[in-house]
C-alpha cells in the first residue's frame, strides 16, 4: 500500500527517511576516517529540522573515536545528556573515558 501525500516513510527501526539517512551518512563518516564530516551532519540534522537521537549521536562519538578526537567525542557526550537523548551501550564508555580523563 503506498503512503498518502504528506506521509512519512519509516524505515523497520521507525525512523524517517531523512533520520535514517541522516544516522546512515554519520556511521559512513565513522568508518573512513570521516569524523569532521560526521559532526557536520550531526550539525546539519538541526538545520533540517531534525532531532539528533541516540543512534545519531553514538554515530558520530564512535567517529570521533575511531581517530582518536576524543575531545570532540566527550563534547558530544555533553551536547547527548544536554538533549535529553538516553544513553545506550556506546554512551556508558565514553561516561567512563570522560571521569578517567578529569581524574588524570
Amino acid at each position: 500500500m503506498a503512503a498518502g501525500p504528506g506521509a512519512v516513510q519509516r524505515n523497520a527501526g521507525g525512523e524517517d527517511g531523512a533520520q535514517f539517512s541522516y544516522n546512515a551518512g554519520i556511521s559512513a563518516c565513522g568508518h573512513g576516517g570521516g569524523w569532521q564530516k560526521a559532526l557536520l551532519l550531526l550539525s546539519d540534522m538541526g538545520e533540517a529540522r531534525l532531532q539528533p537521537d541516540g543512534i545519531s549521536f553514538n554515530a558520530a562519538m564512535t567517529a570521533c573515536g575511531r581517530d582518536g578526537a576524543w575531545t570532540q567525542a566527550l563534547s558530544l557526550l555533553g551536547e547527548l545528556r544536554g538533549a535529553g537523548v538516553e544513553p545506550d551501550i556506546i554512551s556508558p564508555r565514553l561516561q567512563r573515558g570522560d571521569q578517567r580523563v578529569r581524574k588524570g
